[in-house]
């Protein structure tokens, strides 16, 4: 049998963040409130869909536009 890995995609807002494999969404959100510190109150949703899992980091924050 063989082993398949499943593509994960993260998103926030208009960007497209790196994967970090090993890391569970949780640690991922921790791990780029460093750069983006808006995602200190982020909620996180996963979709499973046929190319993989999507992550979405959503916060409350819009920017005006």
């Amino acid at each position: 049998m063989a082993i398949q890995t499943v593509k994960r995609t993260i998103k926030f807002e208009n960007r497209t963040l790196q994967d970090i494999r090993g890391m569970t969404p949780e640690q991922l959100r921790v791990h780029y409130t460093n750069i983006y510190p808006e995602l200190a109150t982020a909620t996180t949703e996963e979709d499973v869909t046929p190319q993989g899992i999507t992550i979405t980091f959503t916060t409350g924050y819009k920017s005006k536009g």
